[in-house]
């Protein structure tokens, strides 16, 4: 726990540590709380302020000095705050994409296939557009089947 508080110590800036000292030496005079606030908003370091004000329980000043930090503390993530932005390209596009080609090339698929269908169909009805065949009369003697009766 030591090697903790020695190392979070070791980012605080010195200028942000004389402050505090000044504070704790002019406790009740409110400009070196105001010095204090000012060097702890322009060094983030809301955290560890907050802490030195917490070891002094039951003070007034203290608590509100506490108050003003988190007010200080609010104002500063709000204003840093940005407004998310909206996924460029919504979740899923590409797969969509896909799976409606894929609906589009089957449907235009079964329509081809019905057209070609129907249309092999009715040519298999449709009589031929030549002109009709001579049919030779039945010779005597020639046998009858039904490949020769049309």
């Amino acid at each position: 726990m030591a090697a903790y508080v020695e190392a979070a110590d070791a980012r605080v800036p010195d200028a942000l540590r004389e402050a505090w000292t000044r504070t704790t030496e002019h406790w009740d005079d409110p400009a070196p709380h105001d010095e204090l606030l000012r060097l702890t908003v322009a060094n983030h370091c809301f955290a560890w302020t907050a802490g030195r004000y917490r070891r002094r329980e039951r003070d007034a000043v203290a608590a509100h000095q506490l108050e003003r930090l988190r007010r200080a503390a609010e104002v500063t993530l709000m204003v840093g705050a940005t407004a998310r932005r909206e996924a460029e390209v919504p979740p899923y596009r590409s797969a969509t994409s896909v799976l409606g080609i894929l609906i589009v090339v089957i449907v235009a698929g079964l329509v081809y296939a019905t057209l070609i269908r129907d249309r092999g169909a009715a040519d298999a009805v449709r009589p031929p557009l030549s002109a009709p065949r001579q049919v030779q009369p039945l010779q005597p003697g020639h046998p009858v089947s039904s490949s020769t009766i049309k």
